[in-house]
């Protein structure tokens, strides 16, 4: 099931050149950047491989285009993690990271995440999980570690669709200030469908 299944209408494989040859394969969309020293905002996904300086590899993010899948792919989201990674072990900085900012996930112009880390426990693996209602027109975030596997809690049984050229965004806003080096891990997990050349 999607939940913002209204993304269906405007990915349309029919209209692709050669419709039945895609491909479907389980995968992530990844991207991690070094935490702002001063803390303030991190966006995922907005810097592909070979921009910014120096240019962005394969070991940051495996974005090819700046905040949209391209074209002749889709993807469904089946589960989003946000993920803290300190250069030295500090309960206090995970703390004050937990304690303070804003996530927000967008697709296109309606915010399907909207969330604060505060209620996330320090002391476990902290992720994210979005439950919709079946209409996909509102979310509820539940925080903590719940069932976790590599992908992290699932968003089923309602994912989410991105489509080709279709922008979306992943950000985090108000982060404290940390006495530690650190970097944020950001991951949308699911199933990447491709054409087939």
């Amino acid at each position: 099931m999607i939940a913002n299944k209204d993304q269906m209408n405007y990915f349309d494989i029919s209209q692709l050149p050669n419709p039945c040859m895609f491909e479907t394969i389980t995968q992530s969309i990844y991207d991690i950047q070094d935490y702002p020293a001063e803390g303030g905002s991190v966006y995922f996904f907005s810097k592909p491989v070979g921009t910014s300086d120096p240019p962005r590899t394969f070991a940051d993010t495996n974005m090819l285009t700046s905040s949209c899948i391209p074209i002749g792919q889709a993807f469904i989201i089946e589960s989003i993690r946000v993920r803290l990674m300190l250069e030295a072990e500090s309960r206090a900085d995970e703390r004050r990271f937990y304690s303070r900012g804003y996530f927000s996930f967008m697709i296109g112009q309606k915010q399907y995440l909207g969330a604060t880390p505060g209620e996330l426990d320090p002391r476990t693996d902290p992720e994210i999980r979005l439950d919709f209602n079946t209409s996909g027109t509102e979310c509820t975030v539940n925080f903590g570690s719940g069932e976790l596997d590599h992908a992290g809690l699932k968003l089923g049984p309602n994912n989410l669709l991105l489509i080709p050229k279709q922008n979306f965004s992943l950000y985090c806003t108000d982060l404290p200030r940390l006495k530690n080096e650190a970097r944020l891990a950001a991951h949308l997990f699911g199933r990447l469908m491709r054409q087939i050349a």
